[in-house]
Order: C-alpha cells, then sequence, then structure tokens
C-alpha cells in the first residue's frame, strides 16, 4: 500500500447525504485501519458560505455582481442570493467564477496539512467538482444519489421547503449524469447512512488502496 495521499471528490445531487457520508468515513475507525491513515475532509460549499459571511474581497465582489443582495448592516441575505443565482444560470456561473478560486486555495491547504499528518486520504466534499475544476485534483470521483422524491421528503425534514427544493434542485439538473459521464463511482444513497457510508468506503478502498476493482483511479 503507497504512502502517498489519496484524494477523492464527493458530490451528488442536494439532500442526498453526502455530509453524512463524509463525516461517517471520517469517524470510521474500521476504515482507517482498512486504508493505512486518516481521512481528512474539506467541505468546500461550507467554505465558501463561511467565505461569504465575512466581510472582504469575496463579499464586495459579490455585492458588486448582485447589489440586492447587500443587507444594511454589509452582510449578504443568502436567501435573496441563493433565489437569485438558482434562478439565474448566467448570474449562477458569475459567482461561481469569483468563488471556486477560493475553495481551491483552501483545498490546496487542506492537501497540504493532510500530507503533514500522515492522513491515506483526503475527501472533497463539493456540489459542483466538475464545473469548478476541482475533479482535475482527484483520483476517484464518488456520486451520493437518492430518489428525488427521498431527497426532497430528507430536505424538508431538516427544515427547508419543499418549493426551496424543487428550485435548488432545478438548478442542479444533469449534474448526476455529468458526473457519471465522468467516471463517478455512484453510490446508492436510499439506504442507512450506515450501509451507505460503508458502501461509498468499500468503493474508495477497493479503486484507490487495493486496484481490484474495473473502475480505474483518475490518476
Amino acid at each position: 500500500m503507497s504512502d502517498r495521499l489519496r484524494i477523492v471528490g464527493v458530490s451528488g445531487p442536494i439532500a442526498a447525504g453526502k455530509s453524512l457520508v463524509t463525516a461517517r468515513l471520517v469517524a470510521d475507525a474500521d476504515f482507517v485501519a482498512a486504508i493505512g491513515g486518516p481521512v481528512a475532509l474539506i467541505d468546500a460549499d461550507a467554505t465558501l458560505r463561511e467565505g461569504r459571511r465575512q466581510p472582504g474581497t469575496l463579499r464586495d465582489a459579490i455585492v458588486a455582481l448582485h447589489p440586492a443582495a447587500r443587507l444594511p448592516d454589509g452582510s449578504l441575505d443568502a436567501r435573496l442570493l441563493a433565489d437569485a443565482a438558482f434562478g439565474d444560470a448566467q448570474l449562477l456561473a458569475r459567482l461561481e467564477a469569483l468563488q471556486w478560486p477560493i475553495a481551491a486555495d483552501a483545498i490546496a491547504a487542506a492537501q497540504s496539512a493532510a500530507k503533514d499528518r500522515g492522513a491515506a486520504l483526503l475527501l472533497i466534499e463539493a456540489i459542483a467538482l466538475l464545473r469548478s475544476g476541482l475533479a482535475a485534483r482527484c483520483d476517484a470521483l464518488l456520486l451520493i444519489d437518492a430518489p428525488r422524491e427521498l431527497r426532497a421528503a430528507r430536505f424538508v425534514a431538516r427544515g427547508g421547503s419543499r418549493a426551496d427544493f424543487d428550485r435548488r434542485d432545478a438548478a442542479q439538473a444533469g449534474l448526476a449524469d455529468a458526473l457519471r459521464a465522468a467516471g463517478a463511482i455512484e453510490i446508492d444513497a436510499s439506504g442507512s447512512p450506515e450501509a451507505v457510508a460503508a458502501a461509498a468506503g468499500e468503493a474508495i478502498r477497493r479503486v484507490c488502496f487495493t486496484g481490484d476493482d474495473p473502475i480505474n483511479p483518475r490518476r
């Protein structure tokens, strides 16, 4: 087993369960033992949410692009901005162009830190792995997916509205198909979090650490 840090991108449509899977893999002692070292994680989407909350260059650039999102205290109205972006593909693309270089820098720092601590695996969780170019950094991609109505129920159960789910899901149309076309390993997220995480862990182990799976690593 090589001591090289493997990098796996984890993506999929809204409310499929990506964060549950990645959190369980980080905490799974048996999985850590099977791959020969700790699992590091960076959530690119969470990194960008935090960046939008902080005063600075990114927030200023977003306000310049969409002034209506600025609240009186200078912060961003996250819901208004999301509604505008999900309803306007051109605005969404321009916002992503502002934000993904910041995510790329954060991922580079996470990769360096993971190597320093002797991690065997770095998981990059991001919805827009392909559009952002982040997939090129990965040895393998995972597509976490579940039937649309199940994802909708999960979204509503955690406090969202069905209308908001429909809008966000429509903005991600074609995401799963694009990931499949890029060679992502599909994980059925219909089952329990434990079962889904176990399937994801086994796929990662076989593709990135044993080489006995017919799906080849990306590099």
